[in-house]
């Protein structure tokens, strides 16, 4: 917990302990805080460490010089129903 406290911290990353059964009930265990800068330093870092992460920010930077959203590139929002179902799933 020491540990997670302190990326939180660092990063402004949130922790949620979730609910399996009941998605609502999920505890926020460190808030996240909001940026108004980004770390780019960290970004570039996970952009070489991550093809997924990297896939993302190409994404956003084409989305953002476009000013169009391409839903379908992104995952999709679940329902709280739908999400405890397709948990139960795997």
């Amino acid at each position: 917990m020491t540990e997670l406290k302190r990326l939180t911290s660092a990063f402004g990353i949130g922790i949620i302990k979730l609910d399996i059964e009941d998605p609502d009930a999920s505890e926020i265990l460190f808030p996240a805080k909001h940026k108004t800068e980004i770390d780019w330093e960290t970004v570039n870092k996970l952009s070489k460490e991550n093809p997924d992460f990297r896939k993302f920010i190409v994404r956003i930077k084409n989305d953002m010089n476009s000013k169009e959203i391409i839903k379908e590139k992104y995952d999709k929002v679940y329902t709280a129903e739908q999400l405890v179902e397709k948990i139960k799933k795997k």
